[in-house]
């Protein structure tokens, strides 16, 4: 069985580090979208990645939420602060192997059930791999910070920013993520845990071998998973490459 390492990585969008909430999201997207805020608009409609997008929604979520251009001004027009934080984002790696119709519903699944679930609205995009990265399969999902009723924006969540929610969010991606692999009767399966934790476990499991064959092995694998990269490769599919606002 080949064991294939993802990320889902989360980090905030915010004015403090001159983000725009409207550009951000334009750039996921690939379309042009006006901030109305700072009366600028952001056109990345020859952005050649993006496979699909969709925003999701709680239930008492108003139907505008689902328009990108008012979303996203409505988030920026609610944040007063001049160092506000507008969103947060998760960037994730997706397996490969999957085709389109396993690959979108992986994502659609995994958002509504851990994001929408919690109240959050979600507004996400796949990007397909790019002549440069060619299997860097990836989604990127913009995550609101307040609740939502039919009234509009609430109170800021704080209980959203615990660390145990990114935690349990890798746990979901991977199982998700195994589960479609075994779907399409793959034998590679994810591993969302870093290549020093991997690597530490192989070592682990050299030392309680009890025969030469099965320690070999298992130092074959840890030292596979031994090596400093060199900057001017990129990982696949270990990291990926996110350019823009």
């Amino acid at each position: 069985m080949a064991v294939q390492s993802s990320r889902l990585h989360a980090k905030p969008i915010s004015r403090s580090k001159q983000q725009s909430a409207v550009a951000s999201a334009a750039y996921r997207a690939g379309e042009k979208l006006e901030d109305k805020r700072v009366g600028e608009t952001f056109d990345y409609t020859r952005k050649q990645s993006v496979e699909a997008t969709r925003i999701m929604a709680p239930a008492p979520a108003p139907d505008w939420v689902l328009d990108r251009a008012t979303l996203w001004n409505t988030v920026e027009a609610t944040e007063k602060r001049k160092d506000a934080q507008l969103a947060r984002e998760v960037q994730v790696a997706i397996p490969d192997e999957l085709p389109k119709d396993v690959r979108e519903k992986l994502v659609w699944d995994f958002c509504h059930d851990n994001f929408v679930s919690m109240g959050m609205i979600v507004d996400v995009a796949i990007h397909g791999p790019t002549k440069e990265n060619p299997r860097n399969w990836h989604w990127h999902g913009m995550l609101t910070m307040r609740t939502i009723g039919p009234d509009g924006f609430g109170l800021k969540e704080r209980s959203w920013n615990e660390n145990q929610h990114v935690e349990r969010w890798k746990r979901n991606w991977e199982t998700a993520c195994n589960a479609a692999l075994e779907q399409i009767g793959s034998s590679t399966r994810v591993d969302m845990r870093s290549i020093e934790d991997r690597h530490a476990e192989q070592l682990r499991f050299a030392a309680e071998a009890t025969n030469w064959i099965d320690r070999m092995r298992f130092e074959i694998e840890a030292a596979r998973l031994d090596y400093t990269a060199r900057p001017n490769l990129p990982l696949y599919p270990l990291s990926e490459r996110s350019r823009g606002p």
